[in-house]
């Protein structure tokens, strides 16, 4: 698996390095990029003085971003992965969004605005979170993981196919250091998560427990064959009010390290009258959430 870890030196960005390490990946591959904004000028619109200290500030930057790329590589020393180092100068949202077509996974710390600052002020992770190519994994706040008992993951599962891809993530893990995989299945009733739905689809979150059952197991069928020996566990919810709190509670309540779910494809009028469980989740949610993509894996 590729990784590109963004690294911005802050607390929150070097937790979310340390927290990468406790995720059982089978030989992954990291990178570690960091993005300068230098000052750019016209040289003939300014003084001789001027160029001067912009060219010195700009230097600055550079040696301080390099300096942000030892601490993270010095963070992940003892984490067994092949690793590689960017130091790129533009804007970080343009810089990750190209980037993100030739990686699987990107992992960056999510600042903590709330909706109403994220609209005003804008949030990378926002952005990445509607736009990238890969997946991308975002850190809010440090969770302690039980090494002695081995790493617990939730999937996010809804019945549909994007969830069902969600589940390839698990081919990428250790199986023998993964403690239990949980699948939480979230029905609000007469409300449906994505638009698009086929029929069956449809009739699925209407309430047709032998079809609700039948996608579970094969989830779990899944599970089992990806992550051999691993305990499967599966919490199916009824008549849910807010999902994405609900699957942010029992996801903690499980005490899970990591929890995974597949964004669904929703056009620019669809997310802003009915709002994005994905979105929600990724600010109420106090545990790392992985939001997987089906494109690369």
């Amino acid at each position: 698996m590729r990784i590109l870890i963004a690294c911005d030196g802050s607390e929150l960005s070097q937790q979310a390095i340390r927290f990468l390490r406790t995720i059982p990946f089978v030989s992954p591959e990291v990178t570690l990029l960091h993005v300068v904004a230098p000052v750019i000028y016209d040289s003939y619109e300014i003084t001789q003085k001027s160029r001067e200290k912009i060219d010195a500030f700009n230097k600055d930057l550079y040696n301080s971003g390099r300096k942000i790329l030892d601490e993270a590589e010095d963070l992940i020393k003892g984490y067994s992965v092949t690793l590689h180092r960017k130091l790129l100068s533009g804007v970080p949202k343009k810089l990750l969004m190209q980037e993100s077509c030739h990686f699987d996974l990107i992992v960056m710390g999510a600042r903590g605005l709330n909706p109403l600052e994220s609209i005003l002020l804008g949030s990378v992770a926002d952005f990445m979170l509607r736009h990238a190519n890969c997946s991308l994994l975002l850190f809010r706040s440090l969770c302690q993981t039980e090494d002695n008992h081995g790493f617990r993951i939730s999937f996010a599962y809804d019945g549909s196919d994007e969830s069902m891809h969600s589940l390839k993530i698990s081919r990428y893990l250790d199986s023998g250091k993964v403690m239990t995989a949980e699948l939480l299945c979230m029905m609000k009733k007469n409300f449906y998560f994505a638009v698009n739905y086929s029929m069956e689809e449809l009739n699925l979150w209407s309430g047709h427990e032998t079809l609700i059952q039948d996608r579970l197991k094969k989830a779990i069928d899944i599970l089992h064959h990806d992550l051999p020996g691993v305990e499967v566990q599966q919490n199916l919810h009824r008549d849910v009010c807010d999902v994405a709190a609900s699957l942010a509670k029992f996801a903690s309540e499980k005490k899970s390290d990591l929890l995974i779910i597949s964004p669904h494809k929703k056009d620019f009028l669809d997310r802003v009258l009915l709002g994005s469980v994905s979105s929600r989740l990724s600010h109420q949610a106090t545990l790392p959430i992985l939001f997987y993509r089906h494109c690369k894996m």
